[in-house]
């Protein structure tokens, strides 16, 4: 099986919990997916990488512009530059998650009647994977912890 991931930049120690209940939910992966962001994508990496260590872990970042999270980087089995083929780069690179995934983890901090889901990139990788036809674990991380 395949995982992705993606989710809010705005994690604490109170969420931790949450994020290893799905986790340890979904130790049967054969690959780990995520966009290399601060937040949910360096967390997912480095406990992935630790509990699932057999496992590839992915990274994908935009082509250009900063690297995300270069300390945890060299965690990663490989790291993919993507180019943006979808003048937005962020789309692009959540698309490269998607096209490594069989199922998406998703772990935003709102539901998506929310406001901010129309900005949120989490939100946008979640709509993505719907018109994908992928399965989806959905995960609304408590805003307020």
């Amino acid at each position: 099986m395949r995982y992705g991931f993606t989710g809010s930049r705005y994690i604490n120690p109170l969420h931790h919990p949450k994020l290893d209940e799905v986790l340890f939910a979904h130790m049967d992966g054969t690959e780990y997916t995520t966009g290399g962001a601060v937040g949910v994508d360096t967390y997912v990496l480095r406990r992935m990488k630790v509990i699932v260590p057999e496992a590839l872990h992915r990274v994908c970042l935009p082509e250009y512009g900063p690297d995300w999270d270069n300390e945890y980087l060299k965690l990663a089995d490989e790291v993919i530059k993507v180019p943006d083929t979808m003048k937005h780069p962020h789309r692009s690179r959540n698309a490269a998650i998607l096209d490594h995934s069989d199922v998406l983890l998703a772990f935003p901090l709102h539901d998506e009647g929310h406001g901010q889901s129309k900005r949120s990139g989490t939100w946008m990788t979640i709509r993505m994977a719907r018109q994908r036809r992928i399965p989806i674990v959905l995960t609304i991380l408590d805003r307020s912890a």
